[in-house]
């Protein structure tokens, strides 16, 4: 019997390859800027992240230019990665999310377990 892998994927190829096109359309400054207002916590890691790679590399004479390079697509990289997984996010809960406003449709009942 051949074996099932499990998996709760909702996006497909045609979905990263559409988004990934329009991600690299845009200037990647922005796709920053929008993961900032959006997530500057997991952004700020991955700047820290690439502060520190940056550092240890520099151990190694890589010249400057080059170092600011890395860094700079380390940073991209991440954002492009928060900004796909958000667009996940959202495919996943299209059926809940309200697009006009981009809130919730669910309600909590009170007496619930958050409170």
């Amino acid at each position: 019997m051949p074996s099932q892998k499990a998996t709760d994927a909702i996006v497909d190829l045609d979905d990263a390859v559409r988004w990934v096109t329009a991600l690299l359309q845009e200037r990647p400054e922005k796709v920053v800027e929008r993961v900032l207002d959006s997530e500057q916590f997991v952004l700020g890691l991955a700047i820290d992240t690439a502060n520190r790679l940056v550092k240890s590399l520099r151990k190694h004479k890589i010249p400057e230019p080059v170092l600011k390079q890395i860094q700079n697509q380390f940073v991209i990289a991440n954002a492009y990665t928060v900004e796909l997984m958000q667009k996940g996010y959202r495919q996943l809960w299209m059926d809940v999310i309200d697009p006009g406003t981009g809130r919730t449709t669910l309600t909590r009942e009170k007496g619930g377990n958050h409170g």
